[in-house]
């Protein structure tokens, strides 16, 4: 190592801990050495760990681990196997995956002997149901397609001094969450929060200990909380970069860290408090049309309406898969429900149902005026609305039919609700615009408020 670096110009190493492994040990000029960090797959990232996990024959719900790379003794993966007698007592269906095939060089001198060690654990320890092993090498687009699958991926390694690692690279740039022994590189690229470093060979520490409150607010709750905000608020000039394997990293430490509970009733606080906040925003512009009544003001209503909508269904976009660990453990099993049911259900009883009909008149008015929305922007309230509100659909069917005739989401509707549709009026409202900004409404404040308020209102 001494001599060919010697007699180099130039030496490149893929880790900041692999420079510095130079400079110590071997003695190398630190000026001759080049940090080039490893590289990762530019692989199109997916929202949809359900559709992944099903796509390769597994359940969509099945809480899912992965180490991957070809076989050999440090990868140490007997320390896991151990963890698993623990794990699977409280989440019964985990799958531990095992992916590739044996060391080339290893199988020079070995065999497959370690692979067969690994089964007999298994079947020792009773995780036949639980671990399998995908005992081939694979080419790069059948890894991103497992790694798109899994939750969390292992890197359980037993050497200190190991300075890279191409799978926990390609783990980390896939935005997975990482759990791993503290070896060299581990270290260094799992830092400030990236993944969970364990001691080696402690499956207790591997296991978690649980949060007390303090430290679920502080390490967990007030970094996901202001991540979450910029979700929600969706501002380009408040905007502060983020982490989307940092943010799943602390939610699933949550979970584990026996706060599952605590941290989906945080959840749905911040974001109960956040639709009040938009609600409070439509109540003073719809005073202030109510007050002008121009079609301008009208418009202008049912912009911002369809704006805040948009907005938060692209949060919604953002915010579900960082939960998706919280879905599978908590939510679908014991809620029998899922986060962006949830979600999308508290926009609708907080802000869509007060304004809908309203919005469907001013429609109504608006397309017979100069201040017609454009057709682009209708199709987008009406495919918003159907997304949170499919019965709307059926209330409304010749004004979605006109804009959504032809699109999936008024074929989707009408199939699944062909007999209601047939029984449901076919035409929309007539009520006048002036219906809605009536004497009844002038006289103040308290009466459009306690209009817009009631969920159930026919105004």
């Amino acid at each position: 190592m001494r001599s060919v670096c010697a007699t180099s110009s130039r030496v490149v190493v893929l880790s900041n801990g692999g420079r510095q492994l130079l400079i110590d040990v071997y003695g190398v000029d630190e000026k001759k050495i080049s940090v080039v960090p490893h590289g990762v797959p530019d692989s199109k990232f997916s929202h949809s760990l359900a559709d992944a996990k099903v796509s390769l024959g597994f359940e969509e719900n099945i809480p899912m681990m992965a180490t991957f790379g070809l076989l050999h003794r440090n990868k140490n993966i007997q320390f896991p196997l151990k963890a698993m007698q623990t794990i699977v007592k409280s989440i019964p269906n985990v799958m531990y995956l095992i992916i590739g095939q044996t060391h080339p060089q290893v199988q020079l001198y070995e065999g497959d002997s370690y692979v067969h060690e690994l089964e007999n654990n298994i079947t020792a320890f009773g995780l036949t149901k639980n671990v399998r092993f995908v005992n081939k090498y694979m080419h790069d687009d059948e890894l991103i397609a497992y790694l798109g699958a899994v939750d969390i991926v292992l890197t359980p390694y037993n050497s200190v001094d190991q300075y890279v690692s191409g799978a926990l690279s390609w783990a980390v740039g896939a935005g997975k969450c990482v759990i791993s022994t503290p070896y060299l590189y581990a270290t260094e690229l799992l830092d400030n929060g990236r993944g969970f470093l364990t001691p080696f060979n402690d499956t207790a520490h591997l296991m978690f200990v649980k949060y007390s409150d303090s430290e679920y607010l502080s390490e967990a709750w007030t970094p996901i909380n202001e991540t979450l905000k910029q979700f929600l608020q969706n501002s380009v000039e408040n905007f502060k970069p983020t982490s989307y394997q940092t943010t799943y990293c602390q939610i699933y430490k949550s979970v584990c860290k026996g706060y599952k509970e605590r941290l989906f009733d945080d959840l749905k606080n911040l974001v109960t408090e956040h639709c009040y906040s938009l609600k409070r925003q439509l109540d003073e512009s719809m005073q202030k049309m109510i007050d002008d009544r121009s079609n301008t003001r009208m418009n202008l209503f049912f912009l911002q309406f369809t704006n805040l909508l948009h907005q938060y269904r692209r949060a919604i976009e953002g915010i579900v898969p960082l939960f998706h660990y919280l879905d599978i453990i908590y939510v679908k099993p014991k809620v029998r429900s899922s986060v962006e049911q949830e979600l999308l259900l508290l926009y609708k009883t907080i802000i869509v149902e007060p304004f809908l009909n309203h919005i469907f008149t001013l429609l109504q008015h608006l397309i017979n005026t100069s201040h017609r929305p454009s057709k682009e922007t209708i199709d987008l309230l009406l495919h918003l609305i159907s997304d949170i509100t499919p019965e709307s659909a059926i209330k409304q069917y010749d004004l979605f039919k006109r804009y959504c005739d032809g699109e999936d989401v008024f074929s989707e509707i009408t199939s699944n609700d062909e007999d209601m549709i047939t029984s449901a009026p076919r035409t929309t409202s007539k009520r006048p615009v002036d219906d809605l900004l009536g004497e009844e409404d002038q006289p103040s404040a308290k009466r459009t408020t306690n209009i817009i308020k009631s969920p159930h209102t026919d105004n």
